[in-house]
Order: structure tokens, then C-alpha cells, then sequence
């Protein structure tokens, strides 16, 4: 027999079995093993790797399984029976108590440094807002989260009312422990405070974010020959104001030109949102050295598609198929400047010409891409990856006789859908798609159609087929 015991505790094992099973929870550390055997026999007890107990008699517990071997020696000295223990010891539940907080319309919320709750946000919405939508959701999914006292699934959205000016919002996070961490939100119904901005500039040159004097900060190059230039500030918050060097621009409006009279132009601006109170200030650092636009788009010959890929060796990576028997294609680059410049599969390709073909002697070939930008210094890498395992072009056009224009809707069961009309007394439509690779196979109505054919819908009386 055995005695555990462990914080006060003391459970006993008449008749232990060769092996034998204890668990504790995450809060027991130690346990004190007490074996008792028949008279004049002798007993040990060490754990697996053959140490024994620590100071005080005592054996520590790791969180998991520990395993202990109970020896009992006859008073023969030559008999011996070898008892196992393995005591659980429970991992400690999780305390994460963190959350994010996200809330409907186009406020934004502040972190607080001070407030009546463990951590503390405000915020301000247009006065007319009746209510408005709370999403927490909890680092850990198992914790539990209350919006206002209610329970509220981590994710979902809890919708409260502001019946004033502030209205507070409390919420309260468990841990799978039992630890708590309490969040507030204070609403003001003063104006959005919205102040952030996304900024289009007349040229096609790219805004990189920079150092400088004021909240944010871009820098940007264009053409040496390029005299003005216009900015288009488009503020998340309609009704925020923004300033282009002092003028007011309407939202997602060009301002008037700006010239460029030097090498280096700085535009300032400053967004004021509805609020009144909240402002952002931005710069912009033109530099005439060239435009910094690497971006392009390209078409391979034979039009498949191109399908973006999360990883590899560029910075934009694509693949696609191509027919089995296909022996070589090209590239043809568009640079969104045009003085853009294109290396593809190491050969230099100007703007809107197909590059030399490119071999596919291989089942699968990697195509690699560097455009610089005008400036010479900027530059943005693409690569494709082709597999010759039959072209993946699904793309059709469609013609209707009589003659009716397709107007496309977003809903519906296909992954295209359109709609259309014709006069009431046509009985029958005749359908004429004509898919852009010439393997491809299309059904009209679930019959297959030659590319070039035509099939025959008759038209349901009731106006809607």
C-alpha cells in the first residue's frame, strides 16, 4: 500500500496494482509518497530515472506525467516486487485576458492612458448615431467575453444604443482560469474622429512612406520635365476637411496644379475631422529624379490565366498551365509608367511588345521579371510559374441573337451572372459563347456546344428565363 500526499491531502492505495495512475491539479507542485509494507520487507521509492525524493522528503511535480517506481524487498533481501506510479500533474489553465476591439462606422478608437477600466478607449461618432456595433474577440477562444453585462460570442458583433453624450461601455474578459480583465469604451457624440487619409497623385509615381515634419510623412519622384502636380486626398470620414497647403480640397477631388519649380517640392497637408478636434498632418516630398512606378501588368501568349501565389522568389508570384504540346511563349509587359524598363527571363523587353519566345522544354518553368523604374533606382520583381498541364483558360464571350446587351449583377448561382431583355414576342434566344482557348469545352443549358456553334433557349412564357 501507498499514502500520497499533497497540500494536506492524503489519499491511500490498499491494494496497488503492478502499475498505478494519480492525477492533481495544475496548482499541486509536490507530493510526499509514503509506501507501507509487511513486516521486516523494505520499501523505496524513486522516480524513473533512479533519484530520489527532494529536500523534505518530497518529490517536486512537473506539469504531465511523472513516473515513480515503488521497490518493496522481502525480508529474504532476495525477493523483490517493482510497483509504478505515474502521477498527472494538470497543465495550469490559460489566463490570457487580452482582447481586440473593433466598432462599426468610420470612427476610430483611442487608447487611453487613464480610465475606469483595466484598459481604457474613446472615441467620437456623428451626432446623429443612434447605435452602434461592438466586436470583441478574445485572443484565446475559449475565454469569455460580456459587452455591457451580456454575453457576447468572441467575433459577433453586440449592437448598444447611445441614448447620450458619453455613453460609457464596459466589457469584461474571463481567462479559462478565472482571471479578469476589464474594457471600456467612452463614446462622445461630437463628430467622427476619423482623420486618416488615402492620398492619389495626377502622375503614376509611387508614394513611399518617409521620415519628416509631420504625422506622416511620403516621399515620391517624377519625371525631371514634370512642372505641376495634383493631389487627390480622399478622408475615410466625409465630413472630415482637409487642407492641401492651406487650400481646402473637396473629398476624392484633384486640387489645382502644384508647381514644381525646384529639384525638391514639399506639399503640406492636414486633415481635420468632423469632430473638430482631431487632426492629422501629412507631407509629401516630390523629387525630380524620374518616376519610381515599377509596376506593370503582363499577358502570356495564348492567354491563360495568371493566379497569384502566396510565396516565391519575387515579390509578385504568379502560375498557370499551358496546353501539353506547348513548345515556347511570350510576355508582353505594360508598365504603368511608361518609361519603365522590363528584364524577363533575362532578356530586356520594351513597354507593350511580346517578349523573344521562351522555351518550355521542361514540364514546369519558373519565369523571373525585374522592372526598374525611370528613376533607375526603384525596382519590383515578378516571377510565373508554368506548367504544361493543359491551358486553364475558362473565359468566354458570349452573343445573343436577337441582338441584347449583357448587363452584369453580382449576385447569383454562377460565378459570372448576367441579365438581359428582349421583346416580348421572341419564343427562342439563340446563345453563341466562344471561349477564348480553343480546347476549352462549354455547355449551354448542359449541352456541350462546338466553339464557334450556337445553341437554341427556348424562353418560358411566364417572362423570366
Amino acid at each position: 500500500a501507498y499514502t500520497l500526499t499533497a497540500d494536506g491531502n492524503s489519499t491511500t492505495n490498499d491494494a496497488p496494482a503492478p502499475t498505478n495512475n494519480a492525477s492533481f491539479g495544475s496548482s499541486v507542485t509536490s507530493v510526499i509518497i509514503n509506501p507501507a509494507a509487511n513486516a521486516g520487507a523494505s520499501v523505496s521509492v524513486k522516480r524513473a530515472d533512479g533519484s530520489g525524493p527532494d529536500a523534505g522528503e518530497g518529490f517536486s511535480l512537473a506539469v504531465g506525467e511523472n513516473t515513480f517506481n515503488i521497490l518493496v524487498t522481502a525480508e529474504d533481501n532476495v525477493t523483490t516486487v517493482n510497483y509504478q506510479l505515474v502521477i498527472t500533474r494538470a497543465a495550469p489553465l490559460p489566463a490570457n485576458t487580452n482582447l481586440t476591439l473593433s466598432i462599426s462606422g468610420r470612427s476610430l478608437l483611442s487608447k487611453q492612458a487613464r480610465g475606469a477600466a483595466n484598459v481604457n478607449y474613446k472615441t467620437s461618432v456623428d451626432p446623429a448615431t443612434a447605435s452602434i456595433d461592438v466586436t470583441p474577440k478574445t485572443e484565446d477562444p475559449l475565454a469569455t467575453v460580456t459587452v455591457n453585462g451580456t454575453t457576447v460570442t468572441r467575433g459577433t458583433a453586440a449592437t448598444v444604443q447611445l441614448p447620450a453624450n458619453p455613453t460609457e461601455i464596459n466589457m469584461l474578459v474571463t481567462a479559462q482560469n478565472g482571471q479578469t480583465k476589464t474594457y471600456q469604451i467612452i463614446v462622445e457624440k461630437n463628430g467622427s474622429n476619423n482623420a486618416d487619409l488615402d492620398i492619389t497623385l495626377s502622375s503614376k509615381s509611387i508614394l513611399y512612406q518617409t521620415t519628416g515634419t509631420a504625422q506622416v510623412n511620403y516621399r515620391t519622384t517624377v519625371d525631371a520635365g514634370t512642372e505641376s502636380i495634383m493631389i487627390k486626398p480622399r478622408s475615410d470620414e466625409p465630413n472630415a476637411v482637409v487642407t492641401v497647403n492651406g487650400i481646402v480640397v473637396p473629398r476624392s477631388t484633384f486640387s489645382e496644379p502644384i508647381a514644381l519649380d525646384g529639384q525638391l517640392t514639399i506639399i503640406d497637408m492636414r486633415i481635420v475631422a468632423q469632430d473638430g478636434v482631431t487632426s492629422r498632418t501629412y507631407t509629401i516630398a516630390v523629387t525630380k529624379t524620374g518616376s519610381n512606378n515599377a509596376n506593370m501588368k503582363f499577358a502570356l501568349s495564348g492567354k491563360p490565366v495568371l493566379n497569384p501565389l502566396s510565396g516565391g522568389p519575387a515579390q509578385e508570384n504568379y502560375k498557370t498551365t499551358v496546353a501539353v504540346g506547348t513548345s515556347s511563349i511570350t510576355i508582353t509587359p505594360t508598365f504603368e509608367d511608361a518609361n519603365a524598363s522590363a528584364i524577363i527571363d533575362g532578356q530586356p523587353v520594351a513597354n507593350k511588345t511580346a517578349s523573344q519566345p521562351i522555351v518550355l522544354n521542361t514540364p514546369t518553368k519558373l519565369v523571373t521579371m525585374l522592372v526598374t523604374a525611370q528613376d533607375g533606382i526603384t525596382t519590383r520583381s515578378y516571377s510565373v510559374e508554368i506548367t504544361k498541364a493543359g491551358s486553364n483558360n475558362a473565359n468566354i464571350a458570349i452573343k445573343l441573337t436577337p441582338a441584347s446587351k449583357l448587363a452584369g449583377v453580382n449576385a447569383g448561382p454562377a460565378m459570372y451572372n448576367y441579365t438581359t431583355s428582349v421583346d416580348p414576342a421572341t419564343t427562342v434566344l439563340t446563345v453563341k459563347p466562344t471561349s477564348e482557348e480553343p480546347n476549352a469545352i462549354v455547355t449551354v443549358d448542359g449541352n456541350e456546344v462546338v466553339r464557334g456553334a450556337s445553341a437554341q433557349v427556348a424562353l418560358n412564357v411566364d417572362g423570366i428565363t
